[in-house]
């Protein structure tokens, strides 16, 4: 590390919020989370932008949370859960959502552009068109 980064502030609470979300992950049966530290941030990474963390949010970022550094040390682990179970099922829902719109962008489009060649094809008996378009 270089002498001019400071190190990433730690809490004591550390491995016990790691293991509170191990739980919570059990008891919410949410199977992929896997959080293997804790990340004390005031900003977080959103596509190409960091965004301030408010109080009561946590973000899950890859093997990670982010949480609030300001919230540090002035919450119990029992005070966090609440509110990391929330932010997680936020997260997971967006995401999900997120996935079930694939269909929309990529699928979609590709079979309009199937059905339309096949059209042009059987109207126009033009049948090398297909292989242009495709």
């Amino acid at each position: 590390m270089s002498r001019f980064r400071r190190p990433p502030p730690t809490s004591p609470d550390d491995a016990g919020i790691v293991e509170l979300i191990a739980s919570l992950g059990q008891q919410l049966e949410i199977p992929k989370l896997d959080v293997r530290e804790v990340r004390w941030s005031k900003i977080v990474p959103v596509s190409r932008a960091a965004v301030p963390i408010p109080s009561d949010w946590c973000f899950l970022v890859r093997h990670a949370i982010a949480m609030p550094a300001r919230m540090m040390g002035k919450l119990t682990i029992e005070e966090w859960r609440p509110l990391i179970a929330s932010s997680v099922l936020f997260q997971k829902k967006l995401r999900r959502s997120v996935d079930r719109r694939w269909w929309l962008y990529i699928l979609l489009p590709t079979f309009l552009v199937l059905v339309g060649s096949t059209a042009v094809d059987v109207i126009l008996r033009i049948y090398w068109i297909s292989l242009i378009i495709l």
